[in-house]
């Protein structure tokens, strides 16, 4: 019996129920339609216990057979921060994460307190070994320009800077490495590399090769990202 019925036999005295003296009653019995709701799923026959689980049944597994309407599911972008690898399907959660993320701080500060640029740290890194600069501090260099906040640059602006910063250090990297090959007379570091061995020699020159590689990989997806973005 629904709520429309409950009222109306409230209305009407237990006594009178019971007996059945009320002429209205069996007219009013006559009339009454109940209610019935179909809880089951249109498609699978399944048997529900409210409406709300019949219609989450319906978004998630029968969504592509609802005949009409429009349902907006979640994007599947694959925007992935340089530094920590995570996945994001919105760009402006992206760009959150990279300018509140404490790893990424602690990234900006250690570079920023480190004295040289890339050009001057990356032959000194490659003369000592397994002393080189750590991976998320190199992967912060390619977005630092990215990830400030302080700038209000448009993003054809922000795109163009860095794709330029990225091919001015690939170059320099070149650069740096044609003079420790080469051993200019004016060279301050001919005596010490004259003391090395050929080994030793080649063995530094394989290193500044694979340093100017992941330079390159890294400026190919900072280029991909921002893509992306636009």
């Amino acid at each position: 019996m629904d709520l429309r019925s409950q009222k109306i036999t409230n209305m009407i005295s237990m006594y009178d129920l019971k007996l059945n003296k009320d002429p209205k009653w069996d007219d009013f019995k006559e009339n009454i339609i109940p209610s019935i709701i179909d809880l089951n799923c249109f498609y699978c026959k399944k048997e529900f216990s409210c409406d709300f689980s019949l219609k989450r049944h319906y978004f998630t597994l029968h969504i592509d057979l609802l005949p009409t309407g429009t349902f907006h599911t979640q994007s599947k972008a694959d925007l992935n921060c340089v530094l920590c690898r995570k996945s994001f399907s919105r760009s402006d959660k992206l760009k959150d994460h990279l300018n509140n993320s404490k790893q990424h701080k602690q990234a900006v500060s250690s570079i920023s307190n480190m004295k040289g640029t890339i050009r001057e740290l990356l032959p000194k890194a490659s003369q000592t070994k397994r002393k080189c600069i750590q991976e998320d501090e190199q992967n912060m260099i390619d977005v630092l320009e990215f990830c400030e906040p302080e700038q209000k640059k448009s993003k054809h602006e922000q795109t163009k800077k860095v794709l330029e910063n990225s091919q001015k250090n690939i170059q320099d990297e070149q650069d740096e490495n044609d003079e420790i090959i080469i051993l200019e007379e004016k060279d301050p570091l001919k005596e010490e590399l004259e003391k090395l061995s050929k080994e030793e020699l080649l063995e530094m020159k394989d290193e500044i090769k694979v340093s100017i590689l992941k330079l390159k990989n890294k400026y190919i997806k900072v280029k991909q990202l921002l893509e992306k973005l636009e």
